[in-house]
């Protein structure tokens, strides 16, 4: 089982770079392109949630990690060392239509077949 781990400042440019590396990587043993846009667009949506909220407008790290597991299934892991959120106060209820924000988890959610936000340590 391969696992493949991509590292980068918090900044949006790159977080956006990173999920492109992921999928990328994860192209080379998913031949499903609706699977992989899907990916794509969940784990850019964890990357950019991580530049704005994790650090407070302040510098930090932003990684994703890919575990593969060829023929079965793959875990994509995002992670900041930032200050986290009470995954108690998270909704996966459908985001009113006026609202500004309030999406990304709701369309991480649905595009994988698993999620969860989890803390252990220092790491979110």
């Amino acid at each position: 089982m391969p696992r493949y781990t991509f590292t980068t400042d918090a900044q949006a440019t790159c977080g956006r770079d990173l999920s492109r590396a992921a999928i990328f990587l994860l192209g080379e043993y998913v031949a499903d392109q609706d699977v992989l846009f899907d990916l794509d667009l969940a784990l850019t949506e964890a990357a950019a949630n991580v530049v704005r909220h994790a650090y407070g407008g302040g510098c930090g790290a932003l990684e994703i990690s890919v575990d593969i597991h060829p023929g079965s299934h793959a875990i994509l892991e995002v992670a900041d060392t930032g200050a986290g959120i009470d995954a108690a106060c998270v909704t996966f209820e459908t985001p009113d239509p006026t609202c500004e924000g309030g999406r990304g988890f709701f369309l991480m959610k649905r595009l994988t077949d698993h999620f969860e936000i989890l803390r252990d340590g220092d790491r979110n």
